[in-house]
């Protein structure tokens, strides 16, 4: 019997052991990234199509260099090193100019070209690196703009009160959680009654630190999740005196609810801090960077990018793009890293967000801002790429969140960089109720869910499929309400597919008109049947432009219907020679339009009659989802219905072309409305008699009573059907105390009941008062 009882105690210990291992290996599964010395070591990223058939050791001893490790996760991407010389200035000027490692390469290379047939170990090996890229160090740029003085109380803060000049009535500084003056805010405290706070979500601030000792900050803070990659150390505490950036972005997030410095979008989040602005890194560091802990944490909430300047034009390639698509392919568990993006602070210099190729990215989400008077801040970018909008500093006006410090605070947040992470707040929201949804779900999502404002802003376009949009604000403003109750009853998108046109090469000289050049391609049904392809939803433009001053071109895309993407505007400060090189443009504007038929596509030269350019060649790639059983017909759709005032497109003028543009399919299209009409006219006179002769003199109720009719369409249904179905916005609470106690029991029936009277009266949250 003793023996039985040892034998179940074994086998229950070396359970116990298993278990320890596997949960040891899953918590160690992060990878601790290697410290690297810069000043010490040039640093090469090498590319190999297959590990077991060129190892590491290898590379190694081919190029003569020392193996770092992987980059990251990504497969067949390794860092390997090479000592510098420091023995002299002069030697060391030399290396940068003539380094030894790439020489060594190129020599290999030429080799084996001359000697392609050889079957030496080496000339295998040389064939299976597909690129050697030296690793540079370079700055990522912060996205707040210089604070603009405002006036201050007595506690230095810049209350809602101040800033419009009036008696200070006792609410909140968190105007963007909250605003009962101008009832301008994210619409969130009706989400945190229902207890949707966050809980499980887990986002990363990619920034210049995280301040994890900080009151507001501590009790959310997920250390497995942080690395500084500036300093090489594991918890990304602010070191510069400047550091004060990723703390506040992080308060706007997951700050807790305490009377330290008000609460975060989703309070209940656990945040991460990845330290990567703090100095210069490498393509490496920031690879690693954007795909550190991707199983664990879910949003990325980036408030940087290239320069701001107006005259930069900067795309993630390499390493770094294959980090992102790592991240979109593998991260969450196959569902896909969402990236968020603060879209940039270039506004006033003309800068563009097209020009910048981490918001142009069909993989992030693109956040512009708007300030507490619905106004367009100087510094916010417009771009095509834009998807959405939320709050920021402007019109007096700034971001209250947690600063660095145990118990401190800021009143002074603002840029771009503000609104990103309130959208990354509100995402974590979605994702406690929808843990299941890919990163397209949480755009499409994002989409549907915009509210446009200020309608009688001449920038507002409606597309074809019926939506309202913005090159200034993208589809509207994010609203945390309307976004949760959508996602509620979102079934999931298929999978993604694409379909890439020919390249259409033109080589033609831009003239100094205000036509330009047009060139087209048409797409067809059957390109669509080839694809699988169902509903259009990114549109990508990859073009090749040669110009002695970069800054005077504009790039339009006009969709078979008339809509117009503004892909490239001018901007007065580039003066860059070399024009656009292969330079990919994104527009989300067409989503939901029907991809068939001639894609125009131009391009104007109208600055200045000293410069010019050619318009080489240009590509056409339509992104969408696949054919499923439950997809929506690819034919033209119509106008939908929208919850806001109907706002016709600007009218098309007529764009010469080599060939001239055909009009006929358009004729068509309407000839077939005004029959489609007709006939629904007609059917529905016949019903209508029907209805009176027989089915109201039996007493029955009729199918089209008004009261069936309000019943149907309040049953709309599936909000992923294509349709723009409209979630009631919730009502606003009037007081600071009822925002603080949004966590706590609801109020009673009969104080629903007073709210939702007085919420119906003032129409405060549908923007109809705008």
């Amino acid at each position: 019997m003793a023996f039985i009882w040892i034998k179940h105690l074994l086998v229950c210990l070396s359970l116990l052991s298993v278990f320890f291992d596997l949960s040891h290996a899953t918590s160690s599964s992060i990878t601790t990234p290697k410290k690297r010395n810069y000043e010490k070591y040039h640093y090469y990223i090498i590319e190999v199509i297959d590990d077991s058939f060129a190892t590491p050791k290898d590379v190694e001893q081919l190029l003569g260099v020392q193996y770092e490790g992987q980059v990251g996760v990504l497969d067949n991407y390794h860092i390997f090193s090479f000592q510098k010389n420091l023995a002299a200035r002069s030697d060391s000027e030399s290396e940068e100019t003539h380094d030894r490692v790439l020489a060594r390469y190129e020599q290999l290379k030429n080799l084996r070209r001359s000697n392609s047939s050889s079957k030496k170990r080496s000339m295998q090996i040389i064939d299976s690196i597909l690129s050697v890229d030296k690793q540079v160090l370079r700055k990522r740029h912060k996205r707040a703009p210089p604070p603009i003085p405002s006036p201050k109380n007595e506690t230095g803060l810049v209350t809602i009160a101040d800033s419009l000049g009036i008696a200070d009535p006792g609410f909140e500084y968190q105007w963007h959680l909250l605003n009962p003056i101008e009832h301008n805010d994210i619409n969130v405290t009706g989400v945190w009654e229902e207890g949707i706070t966050g809980k499980g979500v887990y986002a990363a601030i990619v920034d210049d630190g995280l301040d994890a000792t900080s009151d507001d900050l501590a009790g959310n803070f997920f250390a497995e999740g942080s690395y500084d990659f500036n300093d090489a150390v594991p918890i990304p505490l602010p070191r510069l005196s400047d550091d004060t950036h990723g703390t506040r972005c992080a308060g706007e997030i997951a700050a807790v609810k305490n009377d330290v410095c008000g609460i975060g979008v989703a309070p209940d989040a656990k945040i991460a801090g990845i330290r990567i602005l703090s100095g210069q890194i490498s393509d490496a560091d920031e690879a690693e960077a954007l795909n550190y802990a991707y199983q664990k944490n879910q949003i990325y909430s980036c408030s940087w990018g290239p320069p701001d300047d107006g005259q930069s034009t900067e795309a993630p390639k390499g390493v770094i793009l294959q980090a992102i698509i790592k991240g979109i392919k593998e991260g969450r568990g196959g569902k896909g890293s969402i990236f968020v993006f603060a879209s940039g602070n270039g506004g006033a210099v003309d800068d563009n967000c097209n020009f910048d190729g981490y918001t142009n990215s069909i993989y992030t989400v693109t956040v512009g801002a708007v300030d507490r008077t619905h106004s367009h801040p100087y510094y916010a970018e417009k771009c095509s790429a834009l998807l959405i909008s939320t709050y920021s500093s402007g019109s007096g006006s700034y971001i209250y969140t947690t600063d660095v410090g145990k118990q401190s605070c800021t009143n002074m947040h603002g840029g771009t960089s503000a609104a990103a992470p309130i959208a990354t707040g509100v995402f974590s929201l979605v994702l406690q109720i929808r843990p299941d949804l890919s990163w397209r779900d949480l755009q499409y999502l994002t989409m549907i869910s915009a509210v446009p404002f200020n309608l009688n802003e001449k920038e507002w376009i409606r597309n074809y499929a019926g939506r309202l949009y913005s090159h200034k604000w993208g589809y509207g403003k994010l609203d945390a309400y309307r976004i949760v109750q959508n996602a509620k009853t979102h079934k999931n998108l298929g999978s993604q597919v694409y379909i890439e046109m020919p390249i259409i090469v033109l080589n033609t000289p831009i003239p100094f008109t205000d036509s330009g050049i047009v060139s087209s391609v048409n797409v067809t049904q059957i390109d669509l049947d080839n694809a699988n392809f169902s509903r259009l939803e990114h549109i990508t433009v990859t073009i090749n432009i040669d110009h002695t001053r970069r800054g005077d071109i504009e790039v339009d895309l006009i969709s078979p219907y008339g809509t117009v993407s503004h892909l490239g505007a001018t901007r007065r400060y580039d003066e860059y020679k070399g024009g656009l090189t292969n330079w990919t443009f994104m527009s989300v504007i067409h989503w939901g339009e029907s991809p068939i038929g001639e894609w125009f596509i131009q391009v104007r030269d109208r600055q200045n009659p000293e410069h010019s350019g050619i318009f080489k060649n240009w590509m056409l790639k339509l992104w969408g989802e696949i054919v499923t059983p439950t997809s929506p017909p690819s034919s033209p759709s119509p106008v939908i219905e929208s919850p806001s005032p109907v706002i016709e497109s600007p009218v098309l003028p007529a764009l010469p072309t080599q060939s001239g543009i055909a009009s006929e399919s358009r004729s068509s299209t309407w000839i077939f409305a005004i029959f489609g009409m007709g006939a629904a006219f007609i059917f529905a006179g016949i019903a209508y008699f029907a209805k009176r002769r027989f089915w109201d003199k039996r007493g029955g109720r009729s199918f089209f009573s008004r009261e069936t009719y309000e019943f149907s369409a309040l049953q709309s249904g599936d909000v992923t059907s294509g349709a723009d179905v409209s979630i009631p916005l919730n009502k606003q609470f009037m007081t600071s105390k009822e925002l603080f106690d949004a966590f706590g029991d609801s109020s009673g029936d009969e104080d629903d009941e007073i709210d939702n009277e007085s919420y119906a009266a003032s129409g405060s949250n549908n923007d109809d008062n705008q």
